[in-house]
């Protein structure tokens, strides 16, 4: 504790959680919503609601009015996490194997591309509904085409 008022710690203190949570941190953020809340009740009952407190209620505020502009309420309120979903190894294998297929039907085919990967994984991607980057990040994260003419000489083609 610093030689100053003990509350100039707590608002000091608010401060530094708000921040950790506009850098992500999803379970600082439960806590900053619950001091808000408790803050809001201050106000509600006809109480002032303390230095520390009001630093919580200008979060949520702050997020109030993010929401109302289109950003998503678990992130304008700080409760997501930044994390892509992550694709099951084996359908991420299956991604792999399907291009390295598109690729050798397009090389025994008489139709040449200047990009047959892209083309391979374009059609790979469509045919499964999927985006075009999770097909890539499957074909490079097992090899891409090195993996590929692995796998082929493992199965004696």
């Amino acid at each position: 504790m610093t030689n100053e008022h003990p509350k100039s710690d707590l608002v000091a203190a608010a401060t530094n959680l708000v921040e950790l949570v506009d850098k992500g941190d999803s379970q600082g953020a439960l806590n900053v919503l619950e001091q808000a809340a408790i803050g809001l009740r201050d106000v509600v009952t006809g109480h002032v609601p303390d230095q520390e407190r009001v630093i919580y209620l200008q979060f949520l505020l702050r997020s109030l009015d993010q929401i109302l502009s289109g950003v998503p309420p678990e992130k304008a309120l700080g409760i997501w996490t930044d994390t892509k979903p992550r694709l099951d190894p084996w359908r991420d294998t299956a991604l792999f194997l399907l291009v390295g297929e598109e690729l050798d039907r397009a090389s025994n085919s008489n139709s040449r591309s200047e990009r047959p990967v892209t083309t391979a994984i374009k059609a790979v991607a469509t045919k499964k509904n999927i985006g075009f980057d999770t097909v890539k990040d499957a074909w490079e994260n097992n090899g891409a085409k090195k993996g590929w003419t692995e796998v082929r000489e493992l199965m004696g083609k």
